[in-house]
């Protein structure tokens, strides 16, 4: 497989019943249930049953038209806004259903993912906090990303800078990895490899699970091509 392969979707082969279907959906960790229907053409109708406020909320959601995997979800009435709206990144390799990308409460930006088989890791012990510090990004990881399944391990450099390596079972090396803390929200981080410059143009931005701490999610920029990731936490 050529390094940059890993990056690139195959959009074109999503249909709007590919997101059809019941999904574990978490944001912020914030667990639930979610269903989706195609209603017509790009648009899907469906509903968000949330564990934490046990009640079930109506969705809307809209598929773009250009960039075949995203989608646009609106859950409406929920979390004391008329509507959150959540942008997120079908996996367009892979047989499975998982959506991973951010949303915003109010003005604050979070991750969000939709497992269509599978689940969150639990919650780091005594970690059940929304402060979040550098070190709570460390440790190793199992990352999905677009179907790909890879690991990735970070370790705590300095101030708000981190270090890590990614290895995926395809690539003969592993790539290094650094990572940078927001300065305004301490729970997001922008990652980039080094060492490699097929992947100087390649970004990741995603915000780890403020209270589980068992999780970060969010978008892969590659060249002019979007995609979604989640890193669920294994140590």
């Amino acid at each position: 497989m050529d390094l940059k392969d890993i990056f690139v979707p195959s959009d074109r082969s999503v249909r709007p019943a590919r997101f059809v279907g019941e999904y574990f959906f978490a944001h912020d960790g914030w667990p639930g249930v979610l269903r989706l229907q195609v209603s017509a053409g790009r648009n899907l109708r469906g509903e968000y049953r949330d564990h934490r406020l046990d009640q079930t909320f109506t969705v809307t959601g809209q598929i773009d038209l250009e960039v075949r995997h995203r989608i646009t979800l609106v859950i409406h009435d929920f979390n004391w806004l008329p509507e959150q709206r959540f942008t997120g990144y079908l996996f367009t390799h892979g047989d499975g259903r998982t959506i991973a990308g951010t949303t915003t409460w109010e003005t604050e930006p979070f991750g969000f993912v939709a497992f269509g088989d599978g689940e969150l890791p639990p919650a780091v012990p005594g970690q059940v906090t929304n402060q979040v510090t550098p070190t709570d990004f460390t440790g190793s990881y199992t990352m999905l990303h677009d179907g790909h399944v890879a690991e990735i391990n970070l370790e705590h450099a300095e101030g708000r800078l981190l270090t890590g390596v990614y290895r995926h079972p395809d690539l003969d090396d592993e790539l290094a990895v650094e990572g940078e803390i927001d300065a305004d929200f301490g729970h997001g981080c922008a990652f980039r490899f080094t060492g490699d410059a097929r992947l100087s143009d390649v970004r990741l931005h995603g915000y780890l699970f403020t209270r589980p701490k068992n999780a970060i999610s969010g978008e892969i920029v590659s060249g002019g091509t979007t995609t979604g990731f989640v890193m669920l936490r294994r140590s």
